[in-house]
């Protein structure tokens, strides 16, 4: 009886950081499982083994990104010193990474967010859950780093959420704008344009 040949092995975190760098670069539905045996250099076969689906493989993917590549902006966010600083270490630092050389331009989780909720539920609700994430520790670093004229204004925590979301917002619109190929400093106009407006938004809460 002839001899059985030894399994394939692979380099598992090789394969997800390739499979990474192609839903970071494509989006997950625009990704088809042509490209990932293409990009991963596995058949079909192995990467079922090995992940269980495509959805599966991207979760682990998300996952990867966040902890290595997306991780720096929040890293950047967690040293400000003051809420203004807060905003200038989001959008500076997005403004780097979202046109860093050699990888895919924009955020992985901002560009993978055009997806409906019926075709892919766990994967929306993953995408979804991480922004309300990123949104939630924006008005915490607002409440640690608030000033004391600030703290004497005692704004409602609806204020700090209505410019979380304004500032989440302009990131957004960035990634967008380095996809399309737009350069730090054009990243960095935006993001100085967004900053100045502070005073302004912080006069006033419109949300009740």
């Amino acid at each position: 009886m002839a001899k059985r040949g030894r399994p394939r092995t692979f380099n598992s975190d090789d394969a997800l950081k390739k499979a990474m760098l192609e839903f970071w670069s494509q989006g997950y539905e625009n990704t088809p499982m042509s490209s990932l045996i293409k990009t991963m250099k596995l058949n079909a076969t192995s990467i079922y083994a090995a992940y269980g689906s495509k959805e599966a493989l991207f979760l682990k993917a998300v996952d990867l990104y966040c902890r290595n590549d997306g991780s720096r902006i929040w890293s950047a966010v967690q040293s400000a010193s003051y809420p203004i600083e807060v905003v200038t270490e989001l959008l500076h630092k997005s403004a780097e990474e979202f046109t860093r050389p050699n990888q895919p331009k924009g955020c992985l989780i901002i560009m993978a967010s055009a997806i409906s909720s019926s075709s892919s539920p766990s994967v929306y609700q993953k995408l979804k859950k991480l922004r309300a994430n990123n949104e939630r520790v924006l008005i915490k670093r607002f409440e640690e780093t608030k000033t004391i004229s600030e703290l004497e204004s005692d704004k409602p925590i609806s204020h700090w959420k209505s410019v979380a979301k304004f500032y989440l917002t302009v990131q957004q619109g960035m990634s967008i704008q380095a996809r399309d190929g737009a350069k730090p400093a054009e990243l960095l106009d935006i993001a100085e344009n967004a900053i100045s407006a502070w005073d302004a938004i912080n006069e006033k809460s419109f949300v009740k």
